[in-house]
Protein backbone atom coordinates (compact mmCIF):
# COMPACT_ATOMS: atom_id res chain seq x y z
CA UNK A 1 0.00 0.00 0.00
CA UNK A 2 1.33 3.40 -0.96
CA UNK A 3 1.04 6.01 1.78
CA UNK A 4 0.50 9.54 0.64
CA UNK A 5 1.85 12.39 2.67
CA UNK A 6 0.34 15.86 2.76
CA UNK A 7 2.98 18.28 1.52
CA UNK A 8 4.30 20.44 4.31
CA UNK A 9 3.57 23.60 2.34
CA UNK A 10 -0.10 22.54 2.10
CA UNK A 11 -0.63 22.23 5.86
CA UNK A 12 -1.36 25.95 6.49
CA UNK A 13 -3.99 25.88 3.76
CA UNK A 14 -5.57 22.72 5.23
CA UNK A 15 -5.69 24.24 8.70
CA UNK A 16 -7.33 27.35 7.28
CA UNK A 17 -9.98 25.25 5.54
CA UNK A 18 -10.68 23.31 8.75
CA UNK A 19 -10.97 26.55 10.68
CA UNK A 20 -13.50 27.84 8.18
CA UNK A 21 -15.45 24.60 8.17
CA UNK A 22 -15.45 24.08 11.92
CA UNK A 23 -18.62 26.10 12.66
CA UNK A 24 -20.44 24.11 9.98
CA UNK A 25 -19.17 20.78 11.29
CA UNK A 26 -20.03 21.74 14.84
CA UNK A 27 -23.42 22.87 13.64
CA UNK A 28 -24.00 19.46 12.07
CA UNK A 29 -23.39 17.79 15.41
CA UNK A 30 -25.79 20.22 17.03
CA UNK A 31 -28.44 19.47 14.43
CA UNK A 32 -28.09 15.75 14.98
CA UNK A 33 -28.58 16.17 18.72
CA UNK A 34 -31.37 18.67 18.19
CA UNK A 35 -33.52 16.33 16.11
CA UNK A 36 -34.54 14.65 19.36
CA UNK A 37 -37.36 16.59 21.07
CA UNK A 38 -36.07 17.98 24.35
CA UNK A 39 -38.92 16.58 26.41
CA UNK A 40 -37.72 13.03 25.71
CA UNK A 41 -34.64 13.65 27.86
CA UNK A 42 -36.99 14.31 30.80
CA UNK A 43 -39.18 11.25 30.20
CA UNK A 44 -39.63 9.05 33.27
CA UNK A 45 -41.81 6.36 31.78
CA UNK A 46 -43.56 5.33 28.56
CA UNK A 47 -46.92 3.59 28.40
CA UNK A 48 -47.83 1.75 25.20
CA UNK A 49 -51.54 2.26 24.49
CA UNK A 50 -51.62 0.62 21.06
CA UNK A 51 -53.69 -2.28 22.37
CA UNK A 52 -56.43 -0.08 23.83
CA UNK A 53 -56.72 2.89 21.43
CA UNK A 54 -57.57 3.23 17.70
CA UNK A 55 -54.70 3.12 15.21
CA UNK A 56 -55.39 6.65 13.98
CA UNK A 57 -57.49 9.49 15.30
CA UNK A 58 -59.21 12.60 14.00
CA UNK A 59 -59.87 14.00 17.47
CA UNK A 60 -58.25 13.46 20.86
CA UNK A 61 -59.21 15.04 24.17
CA UNK A 62 -57.14 14.79 27.31
CA UNK A 63 -57.96 16.09 30.78
CA UNK A 64 -57.47 15.44 34.49
CA UNK A 65 -60.12 15.57 37.20
CA UNK A 66 -59.55 15.53 40.96
CA UNK A 67 -62.14 13.01 42.11
CA UNK A 68 -63.22 10.89 45.05
CA UNK A 69 -65.12 11.96 48.20
CA UNK A 70 -62.25 14.24 49.26
CA UNK A 71 -61.14 15.22 45.74
CA UNK A 72 -57.72 13.70 46.35
CA UNK A 73 -57.68 11.11 43.53
CA UNK A 74 -56.37 12.46 40.20
CA UNK A 75 -58.04 10.71 37.26
CA UNK A 76 -56.65 11.31 33.75
CA UNK A 77 -59.23 10.88 30.98
CA UNK A 78 -58.13 10.30 27.38
CA UNK A 79 -60.82 10.19 24.70
CA UNK A 80 -59.95 9.25 21.10
CA UNK A 81 -62.27 9.54 18.09
CA UNK A 82 -60.92 7.29 15.31
CA UNK A 83 -60.01 8.53 11.86
CA UNK A 84 -61.77 5.56 10.27
CA UNK A 85 -65.07 3.88 11.01
CA UNK A 86 -65.22 2.59 14.54
CA UNK A 87 -66.27 3.55 18.07
CA UNK A 88 -64.84 6.34 20.15
CA UNK A 89 -62.71 5.07 23.02
CA UNK A 90 -62.39 6.54 26.52
CA UNK A 91 -59.49 5.50 28.74
CA UNK A 92 -59.18 6.33 32.45
CA UNK A 93 -55.58 6.47 33.66
CA UNK A 94 -54.14 6.22 37.15
CA UNK A 95 -53.07 9.35 38.97
CA UNK A 96 -49.40 8.64 38.35
CA UNK A 97 -50.07 8.21 34.62
CA UNK A 98 -48.45 4.78 34.44
CA UNK A 99 -51.39 2.39 34.06
CA UNK A 100 -54.86 2.06 32.56
CA UNK A 101 -57.64 1.85 35.13
CA UNK A 102 -60.58 1.36 32.76
CA UNK A 103 -61.47 1.45 29.07
CA UNK A 104 -64.80 1.79 27.30
CA UNK A 105 -65.75 2.01 23.62
CA UNK A 106 -68.77 4.06 22.64
CA UNK A 107 -72.07 2.43 21.70
CA UNK A 108 -75.50 3.67 20.67
CA UNK A 109 -76.27 4.40 24.32
CA UNK A 110 -72.78 5.32 25.54
CA UNK A 111 -71.40 8.54 24.06
CA UNK A 112 -68.43 10.75 24.92
CA UNK A 113 -69.84 14.08 23.73
CA UNK A 114 -68.92 16.26 26.73
CA UNK A 115 -65.68 17.18 28.42
CA UNK A 116 -64.90 15.11 31.53
CA UNK A 117 -66.46 16.58 34.66
CA UNK A 118 -66.77 15.89 38.37
CA UNK A 119 -70.07 14.47 39.59
CA UNK A 120 -71.66 15.42 42.88
CA UNK A 121 -70.77 11.97 44.27
CA UNK A 122 -67.04 12.33 43.47
CA UNK A 123 -67.13 10.18 40.32
CA UNK A 124 -65.90 11.31 36.89
CA UNK A 125 -68.30 11.53 33.95
CA UNK A 126 -67.74 11.98 30.23
CA UNK A 127 -70.87 11.94 28.09
CA UNK A 128 -73.02 9.49 29.99
CA UNK A 129 -70.14 7.22 31.03
CA UNK A 130 -69.37 7.35 34.76
CA UNK A 131 -66.16 6.14 36.38
CA UNK A 132 -66.01 5.63 40.15
CA UNK A 133 -62.37 6.13 41.23
CA UNK A 134 -62.89 4.36 44.56
CA UNK A 135 -64.49 1.15 43.29
CA UNK A 136 -63.03 1.28 39.77
CA UNK A 137 -66.49 0.53 38.33
CA UNK A 138 -67.80 1.93 35.02
CA UNK A 139 -71.52 2.63 34.65
CA UNK A 140 -73.91 4.80 32.67
CA UNK A 141 -75.45 7.88 34.25
CA UNK A 142 -77.99 10.57 33.34
CA UNK A 143 -76.92 12.12 30.09
CA UNK A 144 -75.76 15.67 29.53
CA UNK A 145 -76.20 15.61 25.78
CA UNK A 146 -73.63 17.03 23.37
CA UNK A 147 -72.52 20.02 25.46
CA UNK A 148 -68.81 20.82 25.86
CA UNK A 149 -69.16 23.64 28.37
CA UNK A 150 -67.48 23.45 31.76
CA UNK A 151 -69.61 21.76 34.44
CA UNK A 152 -69.61 22.72 38.12
CA UNK A 153 -71.25 20.43 40.70
CA UNK A 154 -72.67 22.76 43.34
CA UNK A 155 -75.10 22.08 46.18
CA UNK A 156 -76.38 18.89 44.55
CA UNK A 157 -76.95 20.60 41.20
CA UNK A 158 -74.91 21.00 38.02
CA UNK A 159 -74.00 24.42 36.70
CA UNK A 160 -72.99 24.69 33.04
CA UNK A 161 -70.74 27.71 32.65
CA UNK A 162 -70.09 30.12 29.79
CA UNK A 163 -68.54 33.61 29.67
CA UNK A 164 -70.81 36.62 29.27
CA UNK A 165 -71.29 40.33 30.10
CA UNK A 166 -73.85 42.13 32.22
CA UNK A 167 -75.85 45.31 31.55
CA UNK A 168 -72.90 47.43 32.71
CA UNK A 169 -70.56 45.66 30.25
CA UNK A 170 -68.76 43.86 33.05
CA UNK A 171 -67.39 40.37 32.47
CA UNK A 172 -69.53 37.63 33.99
CA UNK A 173 -69.86 33.88 34.09
CA UNK A 174 -73.33 32.75 33.08
CA UNK A 175 -74.76 29.54 34.51
CA UNK A 176 -77.44 27.19 33.25
CA UNK A 177 -78.45 25.07 36.21
CA UNK A 178 -79.80 21.52 36.09
CA UNK A 179 -80.82 18.89 38.57
CA UNK A 180 -78.78 15.74 39.07
CA UNK A 181 -80.64 13.96 36.28
CA UNK A 182 -80.05 16.75 33.71
CA UNK A 183 -83.79 16.70 33.11
CA UNK A 184 -85.09 19.73 35.03
CA UNK A 185 -83.63 23.17 34.49
CA UNK A 186 -83.67 25.32 37.60
CA UNK A 187 -83.33 29.14 37.68
CA UNK A 188 -80.13 30.31 36.00
CA UNK A 189 -77.51 32.45 37.66
CA UNK A 190 -74.43 34.55 36.98
CA UNK A 191 -71.18 35.35 38.70
CA UNK A 192 -69.55 38.76 38.42
CA UNK A 193 -65.93 38.59 37.32
CA UNK A 194 -64.14 41.11 39.55
CA UNK A 195 -65.38 43.25 42.43
CA UNK A 196 -65.28 46.63 40.67
CA UNK A 197 -67.33 47.80 37.65
CA UNK A 198 -65.36 47.57 34.46
CA UNK A 199 -62.44 45.70 35.99
CA UNK A 200 -62.11 43.50 32.92
CA UNK A 201 -63.88 45.49 30.20
CA UNK A 202 -60.68 45.41 28.13
CA UNK A 203 -61.01 41.67 27.66
CA UNK A 204 -63.52 39.59 25.73
CA UNK A 205 -63.63 36.03 26.98
CA UNK A 206 -64.68 33.18 24.74
CA UNK A 207 -63.78 30.15 26.84
CA UNK A 208 -63.86 29.19 30.49
CA UNK A 209 -62.41 26.22 32.36
CA UNK A 210 -63.29 25.19 35.90
CA UNK A 211 -61.16 23.13 38.25
CA UNK A 212 -62.18 22.02 41.71
CA UNK A 213 -59.30 21.45 44.12
CA UNK A 214 -61.22 21.01 47.37
CA UNK A 215 -64.92 20.47 48.11
CA UNK A 216 -66.76 23.76 47.70
CA UNK A 217 -63.80 25.65 46.23
CA UNK A 218 -63.71 26.47 42.54
CA UNK A 219 -60.96 27.77 40.27
CA UNK A 220 -61.95 29.52 37.05
CA UNK A 221 -59.62 30.10 34.10
CA UNK A 222 -60.92 32.54 31.47
CA UNK A 223 -59.45 32.72 27.97
CA UNK A 224 -60.04 35.43 25.40
CA UNK A 225 -58.47 38.50 23.87
CA UNK A 226 -57.85 42.14 24.69
CA UNK A 227 -60.19 44.59 22.98
CA UNK A 228 -57.37 47.08 22.51
CA UNK A 229 -54.93 44.67 20.87
CA UNK A 230 -54.75 41.29 19.20
CA UNK A 231 -53.02 39.80 22.22
CA UNK A 232 -54.63 36.92 24.04
CA UNK A 233 -55.85 37.27 27.61
CA UNK A 234 -55.93 34.60 30.32
CA UNK A 235 -57.15 35.19 33.87
CA UNK A 236 -57.46 33.14 37.03
CA UNK A 237 -60.17 33.56 39.68
CA UNK A 238 -61.22 31.46 42.63
CA UNK A 239 -64.27 31.41 44.86
CA UNK A 240 -66.25 29.13 47.15
CA UNK A 241 -69.81 27.89 46.99
CA UNK A 242 -71.21 30.71 49.14
CA UNK A 243 -69.89 33.70 47.17
CA UNK A 244 -71.47 35.29 44.11
CA UNK A 245 -68.44 37.30 43.01
CA UNK A 246 -65.06 36.32 41.64
CA UNK A 247 -62.53 38.58 43.33
CA UNK A 248 -58.80 39.31 43.17
CA UNK A 249 -58.26 38.06 39.67
CA UNK A 250 -54.75 37.30 38.45
CA UNK A 251 -53.87 38.11 34.86
CA UNK A 252 -51.61 35.35 33.57
CA UNK A 253 -48.65 36.68 31.60
CA UNK A 254 -46.70 34.79 28.96
CA UNK A 255 -47.34 34.14 25.27
CA UNK A 256 -49.74 35.98 23.02
CA UNK A 257 -52.22 33.14 23.42
CA UNK A 258 -52.53 30.20 25.77
CA UNK A 259 -54.07 26.99 24.54
CA UNK A 260 -57.65 26.94 25.81
CA UNK A 261 -58.20 24.84 28.93
CA UNK A 262 -54.47 24.10 29.26
CA UNK A 263 -53.67 26.09 32.43
CA UNK A 264 -53.72 24.46 35.83
CA UNK A 265 -52.76 25.77 39.27
CA UNK A 266 -50.27 23.56 41.08
CA UNK A 267 -48.10 24.02 44.19
CA UNK A 268 -45.22 24.67 41.79
CA UNK A 269 -47.03 27.54 40.05
CA UNK A 270 -49.53 27.99 37.24
CA UNK A 271 -48.60 25.67 34.39
CA UNK A 272 -49.82 26.20 30.83
CA UNK A 273 -49.13 25.63 27.16
CA UNK A 274 -49.11 28.26 24.43
CA UNK A 275 -51.41 28.00 21.45
CA UNK A 276 -48.54 27.15 19.11
CA UNK A 277 -48.14 24.13 21.39
CA UNK A 278 -44.34 24.18 21.35
CA UNK A 279 -43.70 25.88 24.71
CA UNK A 280 -44.73 25.24 28.29
CA UNK A 281 -44.87 28.01 30.88
CA UNK A 282 -44.64 28.20 34.67
CA UNK A 283 -46.10 31.31 36.28
CA UNK A 284 -45.89 32.76 39.77
CA UNK A 285 -48.92 31.95 41.94
CA UNK A 286 -49.18 35.45 43.37
CA UNK A 287 -48.38 37.74 40.44
CA UNK A 288 -49.02 35.56 37.39
CA UNK A 289 -45.67 36.55 35.84
CA UNK A 290 -43.51 34.02 34.01
CA UNK A 291 -41.06 32.15 36.25
CA UNK A 292 -39.60 30.01 33.48
CA UNK A 293 -40.58 28.21 30.31
CA UNK A 294 -39.68 25.05 28.46
CA UNK A 295 -39.31 24.90 24.69
CA UNK A 296 -39.64 21.46 23.20
CA UNK A 297 -36.85 22.53 20.85
CA UNK A 298 -34.98 20.85 18.06
CA UNK A 299 -36.33 19.72 14.74
CA UNK A 300 -39.62 19.02 16.45
CA UNK A 301 -41.78 16.60 14.54
CA UNK A 302 -45.26 17.88 13.88
CA UNK A 303 -46.89 15.12 15.85
CA UNK A 304 -45.43 16.44 19.08
CA UNK A 305 -46.79 19.90 18.38
CA UNK A 306 -50.23 18.32 17.99
CA UNK A 307 -49.78 15.96 20.91
CA UNK A 308 -52.36 16.33 23.70
CA UNK A 309 -50.69 17.25 26.98
CA UNK A 310 -51.98 17.40 30.55
CA UNK A 311 -50.26 18.57 33.73
CA UNK A 312 -50.38 16.69 37.01
CA UNK A 313 -52.41 18.72 39.56
CA UNK A 314 -49.51 18.43 42.02
CA UNK A 315 -47.00 19.70 39.45
CA UNK A 316 -44.85 16.57 39.67
CA UNK A 317 -44.97 15.70 35.94
CA UNK A 318 -46.99 16.06 32.78
CA UNK A 319 -48.40 13.47 30.38
CA UNK A 320 -47.98 13.77 26.63
CA UNK A 321 -49.75 11.44 24.20
CA UNK A 322 -48.03 10.64 20.90
CA UNK A 323 -51.02 9.97 18.63
CA UNK A 324 -48.90 8.43 15.88
CA UNK A 325 -47.05 5.90 18.04
CA UNK A 326 -49.91 5.60 20.56
CA UNK A 327 -47.41 6.04 23.38
CA UNK A 328 -48.07 8.05 26.53
CA UNK A 329 -45.00 9.77 27.95
CA UNK A 330 -44.73 10.64 31.63
CA UNK A 331 -42.35 13.60 31.67
CA UNK A 332 -40.59 15.22 34.62
CA UNK A 333 -40.86 19.02 34.97
CA UNK A 334 -38.11 21.16 33.46
CA UNK A 335 -37.24 23.22 36.56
Amino acid sequence: MVKRRIPRQALPHLLLVLALLWPILAGCDFMVDNTVPRFLTYTEKELDLSSVLPASSRETRFDVILAGPDLDIPVFVLMVRPDAAGPDVAVFLAGDGTSVLARQASTEITRFDTRPFLRTDGSVQIGNLVYNPVSGVLSNGPRLEDDYRAVVPKNGLYWLVRPGRDEFDRATLEFETYDSGFTTRTPDGSLLVGDEPGVLTNAEFNSVDVRITRPGEFEFFLYGNSVNSDRGEAWFFSTDADKNTLEEGIRLAGPRWYEDNSIIRTPQGFLGRDRNRDRLYRLDLESGVVVDMFEFGGALEERYERAPLVFDPAGRFYLLYDQEKRILYKVAPWW
